[in-house]
């Protein structure tokens, strides 16, 4: 199960530049779970990928793996949680967070 709890990331804080990326962003995911997230430019769709795997450290909040907190874990310590697949179809990016790697059957974990 994935939890994400009122995550916010917030781009060059208190400069001109100052961009809120994820505002006390929430979301559950449980097990089996299929979601697509749509939006326009720089909507978040990318920030919350890149917060999940632990690319950006979030500002405020938490993200749990299976009930484990790995808010402030780096990238590679996330790793062993989480597998993130990325492919272009077209100009469509689809990208899945996987709790189970073996379940989508893409090459990157065919045996």
């Amino acid at each position: 199960m994935l939890e994400i709890r009122n995550v916010t990331k917030i781009f060059n804080p208190g400069t001109v530049n100052e961009k809120v990326a994820l505002d006390n962003f929430s979301l559950t995911l449980k097990d089996g779970d299929f979601v697509t997230v749509i939006g326009g430019n720089g909507a978040g769709k990318s920030t919350m990928m890149n917060a999940i795997a632990g690319v950006w450290m979030v500002d405020s909040g938490q993200i749990l793996i299976d009930g484990v907190d790995v808010t402030k874990l780096s990238e590679h310590k996330r790793a062993k949680f989480l597998t993130q697949c990325s492919f272009v179809s077209s100009s469509f990016c689809q990208c899945k967070i996987l709790l189970n790697p073996h379940c989508c059957g893409c090459a990157c974990h065919r045996v």
